[in-house]
């Protein structure tokens, strides 16, 4: 390797005098800075289209730039050379030729004729540039004022035109005597009166006040009154629009198309998350943009870009800020690739003798880059030594580290870890951490590389001393050796790594970040990296989660030594494990059966403490904590239906449980105590950590798992697999075998409860015993069923299941269930559920349904029944119920007879009950009813024993009472029966006019006990309808009779000298009611009825018909006389309406006369009152 020392390998010396923080108001290096400015690809190309959008002759309203890059990205440098590119800065005119000629060489030398065009163009643009920092501009405005940002602006602008820039007021003061032409004057006039010049008597204020007004009365002639000044301040008032509008005046007093550029610097940080300062920006550039037609712009520097401060704002505070994105169109981004080119050609750029030197160590260790240099364990990937180039270009930077340590000081800002008014990274740049680096370095020999923990010496001075207090401890303490430099040098590099989100801190991560030098042992580097990291952990300088390690502030090692303080106890962590264990590595306390599907439950148990219910079988898992031997493990296991697993030793493992624990129980002591936010926020953090460390813990205790020895009964087993979960089942399934031997019997056949409903379904005469799957296990339950009825002892098939789910057996909960439906579908076993025998049919129903429909089902081995009987009532089924449908089995039978029955009796019984009023002859059914009832309700085998002697008087009741009862209600005799009452119902008041006795044979036959029985119906029927017809014929002629009498009047009617003068209306209503009486004639049923209807029509209907004609002829003969009132309708009475002359006796034609004239004398009184009389 190369003796040559780095310093000789770059083209300039490295320690040379670099700002490393550009100063807007620093004049003494403005030539270096111009020098020394690196065109990047990336900005020159954003140059380049500011350029194009600040010379475009067609004013678009985009009168802003935003210039955004994290700390140190030479964002102030770009500003402050925009600055004299674009216009005079005051004070410095001759600057911006030579920046503009500087920039133009820059550019022609990467070859961008745009750009050197642009530069041309720009310069020939009269422009004042106004250059300042924000901060430094207001070191006494409160930032919370709404018009804080708007002070600075007048502040600027003021002192750039020579106007106090102290006080607003007072600069009123001088421009209102500037604009009239005085100010020379009054500031020859103060200094006179004053004895000192103008410029330090504003100062002063109120001690000047009297020789202010004296001098400016004397140059204007007004009378000194009143304190000018005084007056002044009273009246001044500040707004966007008077601001813009100076400007614009002022723009007006310039030569043609000149143009104010406001620079500022850190304006970003000093609007901070400040809406409303953000606003007042928008709407300063926005008036300037309107008040001066597109002549004054504002540039501005931020730390973060454009869209993630509007977006964020846009989220969190939902105000609108499209205006400020527009007048900002501009953005200028500078990146960490811009700041590795940048210190690439300003620091780290070589001599013609670099490359001789730098290309053997390239050479030798070019494929070992990935390993020593690129990160794992799930962190961010950065770009490495992809060639030769770079390697030479960075060396002895490593390309990583420029972006990464970018990220690291965000990370340490947005904690805020450094010192300042903004807690940003102060005064140092990205440039001067590099610079500082490569000087300390430049003594070594080639082959020595940059670690970065190093790059902590360039921030150390920013950083606030609380943050970086256990490290000057630590050098202060830790025992001298490697081991302790080391764990200096990892706590460096674990401090700026603190906040970096998408980095792991694992060993071999730190081993990268200490990695110095070509060649280096990296065994040996991994061994000093894990004794110091040891080291560290055990004196609280840091903390593990897991495998990651971080760095602990002064608070947080406070924190940690408390919990690590804190009192748990050792069931507290045992209980954590055996939940790890169960929740998140086995997930469960029972395994499947490979061969037979079934679910084996088991108790958990670590070491002596069960962590679940007893069960028949067990998994102890044996951690080191137990304190036993091998021998003693093994010893305790024989004669015991567990799975012992010997967990692997891990004394990490435990140590990383212990503090699971300790720092659970400290979280929860100090959530109700009164906390200051950044212990919440350690509190809340130590949480979040503790998640991650169960995670780990999780990954921890499955690799014990892995490499734990299994024991059953005595002896250590052998299982293939070295996943965790499927040792411990293979380790079961061992122990299911050995526990439960008859499980065998199930074979394969991995039975569910769907097989059920198929078992039940299997003919009996077409099962095969030998090859029967279920047969050795219908055995076994048939055989322990015939012992417990033996014993006098009553089985449920809850009890059945539990038997056969126990040792020896161990079968699966629906086997046993199939079992049990092949003996009740065979009729070896009969079942009752609440007093009802279960059919076959009904088995895939009943036994699914769970355990506690298991313990309401008994069951039994079944008894055999005498053929003959079993055959005698299925006999008998068929023929009485009709039905070819019924069941093999002879119990099932017995009760399907027993139902049948019930059945029965409550339909005849309903039937009795429901028409025995209408049709009396019901009460045949009692003697049926009785013999029903006298056999139902008894128990199933009475059917099967006794039945048989009830079943000849069951079958003749049916024939002769039951069956014709039937038919009789179901067919068409009912309706027979039904029409013939109906008959003698509708036509009784006509059935006194006749002359036979038809009416009486029709009631003789319908009062009949049997009229349901031979022909009697057929005789009701035939006698029905020779009363019907006899009365017909009755009715018909009453009905001829009663038609004449009204078609004689309706005649009468028509024939009327009113019929003549009616109007068609009243003729059709007269009409309509002769039709309407005609066809209540034809309708009726009733000999009365019709001759009423005919009587009412002659008397009644027809005198009122003659009314309504009447009145229409009086208003059609009133009508003809011209101016005639029309008279009103008469009224017309029938004769037997008016009074009648009183009783008496004629005998004599005196007699006769009397009573005439007195009917005359009714007869005219009644004319004479304008009424019409129907005779």
């Amino acid at each position: 390797m190369s003796q040559m020392m780095i310093g000789d390998l770059f083209a300039k010396d490295v320690s040379r005098a670099i700002e490393g923080v550009i100063k807007a108001d620093d004049a003494k290096h403005l030539a270096t800075e111009i020098d020394e400015y690196v065109l990047t690809g990336e900005t020159a190309a954003a140059l380049s289209e500011l350029l194009e959008t600040y010379t475009d002759p067609v004013y678009n309203g985009g009168n802003g730039v935003w210039i955004s890059g994290f700390f140190g990205s030479g964002k102030s440098h770009l500003l402050k050379m925009l600055a004299f590119l674009l216009g005079d800065v005051p004070g410095r005119v001759s600057a911006r030729k030579d920046a503009t000629d500087a920039f133009k060489k820059k550019a022609e030398a990467e070859k961008d004729a745009f750009l050197q065009g642009k530069l041309t163009q720009v310069e020939h643009i009269p422009a004042t540039s106004l250059l300042f920092n924000i901060d430094q501009k207001a070191p006494l405005i409160d930032k919370n004022q709404t018009d804080a940002l708007l002070q600075v602006f007048v502040k600027v602008f003021n002192e750039a035109r020579g106007y106090y820039a102290g006080e607003p007021s007072v600069a009123r003061f001088e421009r209102d005597l500037d604009r009239r032409g005085l100010l020379e004057d009054f500031q020859q006039v103060f200094s006179q009166l004053a004895g000192v010049p103008w410029e330090q008597g504003r100062e002063e204020g109120i001690l000047q006040e009297h020789n202010v007004t004296r001098a400016f009365s004397q140059v204007t002639g007004e009378p000194a009154s009143e304190s000018i000044l005084s007056r002044y301040e009273e009246q001044y008032s500040l707004s966007i629009e008077d601001f813009a509008d100076e400007v614009a005046q002022w723009l007006e007093a310039q030569p043609e198309a000149h143009r104010l550029l406001f620079m500022v610097d850190e304006v970003g940080q000093f609007i901070g998350s400040n809406t409303k300062l953000m606003l007042n920006l928008q709407t300063i550039v926005e008036t300037l943009s309107t008040r001066c037609n597109g002549r004054a712009w504002v540039c501005v520097t931020s730390q973060e870009d454009m869209d993630s401060v509007i977006g964020d704002r846009t989220r969190t505070q939902g105000n609108d800020f499209s205006k400020i994105q527009a007048r900002f169109a501009t953005r200028m981004k500078l990146t960490s690739h811009d700041v590795e080119e940048v210190v690439k050609k300003r620091l780290l750029s070589k001599n013609a003798d670099a490359e001789a030197a730098l290309d053997p160590l390239y050479d030798e260790f070019h494929t070992s880059f990935r390993a020593l240099f690129d990160f794992v364990d799930g962190s961010k990937t950065y770009r490495n030594y992809d060639t030769r180039d770079r390697f030479t270009q960075v060396y002895p930077f490593v390309p990583y580290q420029f972006p990464f340590f970018q990220a690291a000081l965000v990370g340490l800002s947005e904690h805020n870890v450094f010192e300042g008014r903004h807690a940003s990274v102060g005064e140092r740049s990205m440039l001067g951490v590099v610079q500082d680096v490569a000087t300390h370095l430049k003594e070594s020999t080639v082959g020595a590389v940059v670690s970065f923990d190093a790059m902590f010496t360039g921030i150390r001075q920013a950083v606030k001393s609380a943050a970086t207090r256990n490290i000057a401890t630590a050098e202060a303490q830790l025992p001298e050796g490697p081991v302790r430099d080391v764990a200096v040098r990892l706590l460096k590099a674990l401090f700026l790594v603190k906040y970096v989100g998408d980095f792991s801190a694992t060993p071999r991560n730190l081993t990268v970040l200490l990695y110095n030098r070509f060649g280096q042992d990296l065994t040996e580097l991994n061994r000093q990296v894990s004794q110091a990291l040891d080291l560290l952990e055990q004196q609280t300088y840091v903390q593990r989660n897991g495998s990651v390690y971080e760095y602990l502030t002064n608070e947080e090692q406070d924190i940690e030594n408390e919990i690590k303080s804190t009192d748990v106890d050792s069931t507290d962590i045992s209980k954590v494990l055996a939940s790890v264990i169960s929740q998140d590595v086995v997930r469960g306390t029972s395994v499947r059966h490979s061969v037979t599907g079934g679910d084996f439950k088991y108790q958990l148990l670590l070491d002596e403490i069960p962590y679940s219910r007893p069960q028949p079988l067990a998994v102890r898992y044996i951690s080191s904590a137990l304190g036993l031997s091998r021998e003693a493990i093994v010893a305790q296991s024989m004669g015991r239906d567990e799975l012992r697993v010997l967990l692997a030793d891990d004394a990490r493992m435990y140590q990383d449980l212990r503090l699971l624990v300790q720092t659970d129980k400290y979280v929860r002591l100090r959530a109700g105590s009164s906390l200051t936010d950044s212990q919440n926020h350690i509190l809340d953090s130590k949480k979040r950590q503790n998640s991650k460390r169960r995670k780990e813990l999780t990954a921890r205790v499955k690799q014990a798992i892995s490499a734990a020895e299994l024991i059953i009964g005595g002896a250590s087993i052998a299982v293939s697999s070295s996943d965790p979960v499927q040792r411990v089942q293979e380790g079961m399934e061992q122990l299911i075998t050995r526990t439960y031997p008859y499980l065998s019997l199930l074979g394969s056949i991995q039975y569910s409860e769907s097989d059920i409903a198929r078992v039940a379904s299997d003919d009996p005469a077409l099962l095969d015993r030998s090859t029967d799957t279920l047969q050795p296990l219908a055995e076994e339950i048939h055989t322990w069923l015939s012992s417990q009825r033996a014993l006098g002892v009553r089985t449920t098939v809850k009890q059945v299941v539990s038997y056969f789910e126990g040792k020896p057996y161990g079968w699966t909960l629906p086997s046993i269930l199939c079992a049990l439906a092949r003996l009740a579908a065979t009729s070896r076993v009969s079942m009752t559920l609440d007093g009802s025998t279960v059919k076959r049919t009904e088995l895939p129903a009943v036994l699914p349904v769970g355990k506690k429909k298991h313990e309401a089902i008994a069951v039994a081995p079944q008894r055999s029944f005498d053929a003959a009987r079993v055959s005698g009532l299925r006999s008998f089924a068929r023929e009485f119920f009709a039905t070819g449908q019924l069941p093999n089995d002879p119990l099932e039978l017995a009760d399907d007879v027993r139902t049948r029955l019930e059945n029965e009796y409550r339909t005849l019984k309903q039937q009795q009950d429901t028409f025995v009023n209408i049709y009396p002859f019901l009460a045949v059914l009692n003697a049926p009813l009785t013999l029903i009832r006298e056999v139902m309700g008894r128990e199933s085998e009475w059917y099967l024993d006794q039945f048989s002697a009830h079943t000849d008087d069951l079958l003749d009741a049916k024939q002769d009472v039951i069956d014709p009862v039937t038919q009789f209600l179901n067919g068409s005799q009912r309706t027979i029966y039904d029409d013939a009452v109906h008959l003698l119902s509708e036509r009784k008041d006509t059935l006194r006019y006749l002359k036979t006795d038809e009416a009486s044979r029709v009631e003789s036959l319908l009062a009949d006990q049997n009229i349901f029985r031979g022909q009697r119906m057929r005789h009701l029927k035939d006698a029905a309808g020779e009363l019907r017809a006899a009365t017909d014929r009755i009715l018909a002629d009453e009905r001829a009779e009663a038609s004449d009498l009204i078609g004689e009047r309706a005649n009468d009617l028509r024939r009327s000298a009113a019929w003549e003068h009616a109007t068609d209306a009243t003729r059709t209503k007269v009409d309509r009611r002769i039709d309407v009486a005609t066809q209540q004639v034809v309708e009726a049923i009733s000999v009365p009825v019709i001759r009423q209807l005919a009587r009412e029509f002659g008397e009644e209907s027809y005198d009122e018909l003659l009314a309504a004609l009447e009145a229409d002829r009086r208003k059609a003969g009133n009508n003809a006389k011209t101016g005639a009132p029309t008279p009103p309708a008469p009224v017309v009475v029938a004769l037997r309406q008016l009074p009648h002359p009183r009783k008496r006796m004629l005998r004599t034609p005196a007699d006769v006369d009397a009573y005439i004239d007195e009917l005359r004398g009714i007869l005219l009184q009644a004319v004479d009152s304008g009424k019409q009389v129907s005779l």
